[in-house]
């Protein structure tokens, strides 16, 4: 059987990631992969085996050379195939859909997603829909090299913060919280690593925006000197070298769709603090060690407004980012340990998933019987 995967094949997005990450795994289900890239990552993704260029995507897509097209993006981008069962798959990170999306979950044959969460939030709106938990397998996900973890010894004085600049990340509320965590005598530095999600933002366009987000914020000159800003593109094996070398990652996310970068920090040893909402809950539940203690509210993000329809959030509690600051500075190396111990285990388990076998049973079942439609 062949399947397609049409997706933004950028592997520092999110998207990007776990596209790649899945195509790697259908293989052991039978299924011959070829992607497309969609967005901006077509001008960056060279032609290659595998790799539809777009005249060949044009022609295919409506053949009956496909059993199975899986589209990452969000709802409005799925599309139903003349011959090919249809599957959208997609990360949400708010507790309510736009009624614009619900409409779009009756067009494809079935929808993906990682978590229980979202599989539960899906059907609370629309109920007959073929929803089924397929996470990004963590057996496709890099293991730290060897260089990384020699370098663990030679830097653990730091807490990494990694992400975007959308407003649900939630940077402000943790430049706040790590303001007053310095003002009160805190001993770590804090590894700043922001990424761009939007293709015209430039390493210089990002330092401006941070920049200014200090200025606002009004961090006092020693707080941002505790500081080191990382906004330039790294590897993977510069990023596996940031993973080893700092104490612990702190999250301040108003809502995940799945958490690369808490799920990266627990695979690389390394203990995870993390707001504990939304995908995350299902395996750093409130109440456990790491989590984050949230609040819910409904209210628009500036800038997401065009995204989000009355999103309803649960970010960090107030002072909540400055309680695992504490929590990670005060941390013996056999409660690091233990805590990576538990919370591995429990993102083990919150991967372990049969729906897709579920699902993949009803394409193999369509093809076999001639019922692609």
């Amino acid at each position: 059987m062949r399947a397609l995967i049409i997706s933004d094949l950028n592997p520092t997005s999110g998207w990007g990631r776990a596209a790649l990450d899945l195509s790697k795994n259908l293989p052991k289900y039978g299924f011959e992969v070829l992607l497309y890239p969609t967005h901006e990552s077509r001008k960056k993704v060279p032609l290659s085996n595998g790799i539809l260029s777009t005249s060949e995507f044009l022609g295919l897509r409506d053949s009956s050379y496909f059993d199975l097209i899986i589209h990452f993006d969000l709802p409005s981008k799925w599309m139903k195939y003349k011959h090919a069962k249809s599957v959208g798959y997609f990360f949400w990170e708010s507790g309510s859909l736009p009624r614009a999306y619900v409409k779009q979950f009756q067009i494809v044959d079935q929808i993906w997603v990682p978590s229980d969460w979202q599989k539960k939030l899906i059907l609370s709106f629309s109920p007959d829909e073929r929803v089924f938990k397929v996470p990004i397998p963590l057996t496709a996900m890099s293991q730290p090299s060897n260089v990384a973890i020699a370098n663990k010894e030679n830097n653990d004085d730091y807490v990494l913060w990694m992400g975007t600049l959308e407003p649900r990340k939630g940077l402000r509320n943790f430049l706040r919280d790590w303001g007053t965590y310095k003002s009160n005598g805190g001993l770590l530095q804090l590894k700043l690593k922001v990424s761009s999600n939007n293709v015209t933002h430039t390493p210089k366009d990002i330092d401006t925006l941070v920049g200014a987000l200090f200025k606002e914020i009004g961090l006092p000159k020693r707080t941002l000197l505790s500081i080191d800003g990382l906004f330039s593109r790294l590897s993977r094996k510069d990023i596996e070298a940031l993973y080893a070398s700092t104490k612990s990652v702190i999250g301040s996310s108003f809502g995940e769709g799945f958490g690369f970068v808490p799920v990266d920090g627990v695979i690389s040893g390394i203990p995870v603090f993390w707001p504990s909402n939304t995908a995350i809950a299902e395996w750093m539940p409130s109440g456990t060690r790491g989590s984050i203690e949230c609040v819910r509210y409904t209210s628009f993000l500036k800038g997401d407004q065009m995204l989000y329809e009355n999103p309803i959030w649960y970010p960090p509690m107030e002072g909540a980012i400055e309680k695992a600051l504490w929590a990670s500075e005060e941390m013996l190396e056999v409660e690091t340990l233990s805590m990576n111990k538990v919370q591995l285990h429990n993102l083990t388990n919150f991967m372990d998933s049969t729906e897709i076998l579920s699902a993949l049973d009803e394409i193999a079942l369509a093809a076999s019987s001639g019922d692609r439609k």
